[in-house]
């Protein structure tokens, strides 16, 4: 009888386990109970009968509690304060995946030549290059191209090249590796100050591997790395204490290696 008793006590005074009809984050305060042993309970009052009881809805939970009059301290009210919410913007995949496309390109050509026997120098060399085209497929895309560089650390290694390019890209995504490569002919530029008497073009490719940076249908930046490879031809004069006659002139023929680093602009 007194098991039956305290059984009794214990679910009546203590818990009963309900669902609520309402979840209590969805009002807008929040009821807390001190109690007198230094408890503190966070919820929704569900009923209040003075003098006896107080059932309550824990905060977070389903779980609704009894507790008897007489063990309460004091209840407070407390207002929600709102929580603003900070969300993401998605990036949205606005490439044009077919269409007319242009690109300009600054590019730095670092290299290695030896000065001397046992010296080696290491410089660097730089180039604007653009194009023009159309896309027919993400993949696939086919430009006319152009550009200029410094190729040597003296004026007379100026080269102009004309190229056919092909470009794609390949992930459907706001970020995306791509390839390109161009195929054309390269001249260098003429300088009878320099004493050139003959400049002679050559074979220009330039294959590169790199990542588009953004996917919106405007402008998008990109950077890739590539190899150039290059032909050239100078003629010059023969000084003439050194002068036959029949050598009044010499040639030299110059095949340009470089990496090349290129920072883009995909409109």
């Amino acid at each position: 009888m007194k098991f039956f008793a305290l059984t009794l006590f214990f679910l009546f005074f203590v818990t009963d386990f309900s669902f609520a009809q309402q979840n209590v984050t969805d009002t807008p305060h929040i009821d807390i109970l001190y109690l007198k042993d230094g408890s503190i309970l966070r919820g929704k009052i569900l009923e209040y009968r003075p003098n006896e009881n107080i059932k309550m809805q824990i905060l977070g939970d389903s779980l609704t509690l009894t507790i008897p009059q007489n063990v309460v301290k004091k209840l407070v009210q407390e207002i929600k304060k709102e929580k603003k919410l900070i969300t993401n913007t998605p990036k949205i995949y606005e490439f044009r995946e077919r269409g007319w496309y242009g690109f300009l390109g600054l590019q730095a050509l670092p290299y290695r030549h030896s000065v001397s026997y046992n010296r080696v120098s290491n410089n660097f060399g730089y180039g604007l290059n653009g194009a023009f085209g159309y896309r027919f497929h993400r993949i696939f895309g086919v430009a006319v191209g152009g550009g200029v560089e410094q190729l040597y650390n003296k004026s007379l290694h100026v080269l102009y090249h004309t190229n056919i390019e092909m470009r794609g890209h390949f992930l459907k995504s706001y970020n995306s590796p791509f390839y390109s490569l161009a195929v054309g002919y390269a001249k260098p530029q003429s300088d009878q100050q320099a004493g050139i008497l003959k400049t002679d073009g050559g074979l220009y490719f330039y294959p590169a591997l790199g990542y588009r940076l953004g996917a919106n249908s405007g402008t998008n930046f990109t950077i890739d790395v590539g190899f150039r490879f290059q032909n050239a031809g100078y003629t010059f004069p023969i000084p003439i204490w050194q002068q036959t006659r029949d050598e009044t002139t010499f040639s030299e023929n110059w095949t340009y290696r470089r990496i090349a680093i290129r920072l883009g602009l995909l409109f």
